[in-house]
């Protein structure tokens, strides 16, 4: 237990995590921590407990399993490890085949007109931001400011 007023315990980041997740709009939230503290696995515990535990997800039809993304319940939630990421990874690959380069986005994140690979609700965890470089920061930021 810490003495400063701007910290929280496990059990109160899993409470008010909990209930802005349960809104609609729920605001980017950020949680720091030291290395190896459990941050990754309250996350998980944090959906487990918002996520409807009589609900099972399925996709709607066959779609490629997608890695990096763990389906608890009825929520998914994507784990990042942004770390050992580039800012092209993303991004996406460039689609050369047409007169216009369109960016193929990666299998993880989830994308307008690819709701039957994901559930509507979910987490975009974004793990060890702060050890990212700072071009990779930068995608991540610009990632959670426009919501896509």
């Amino acid at each position: 237990m810490s003495d400063s007023s701007n910290e929280l315990t496990t059990f109160e980041f899993k409470k008010l995590a909990g209930r802005l997740m349960r809104e609609r709009n729920c605001p980017p939230i950020m949680l720091w921590g030291q290395t190896g503290v459990g941050k990754s696995e309250t996350v998980r515990e944090t959906v487990r407990e918002v996520s409807d535990a009589n609900a099972s997800w399925k996709p709607k039809h066959d779609v490629p399993e997608c890695a990096g993304l763990e389906v608890i319940n009825d929520w998914g939630l994507v784990d990042l490890r942004v770390s050992l990421l580039e800012p092209s990874d993303l991004l996406g690959l460039p689609d050369l085949s047409g007169k216009m380069v369109r960016w193929v986005v990666p299998s993880q994140l989830p994308m307008v007109g690819q709701e039957d690979r994901f559930p509507a609700r979910g987490v975009l965890f974004l793990d060890e931001l702060t050890q990212a470089q700072s071009s990779m920061q930068n995608a991540c930021f610009s990632l959670v400011l426009d919501r896509r």
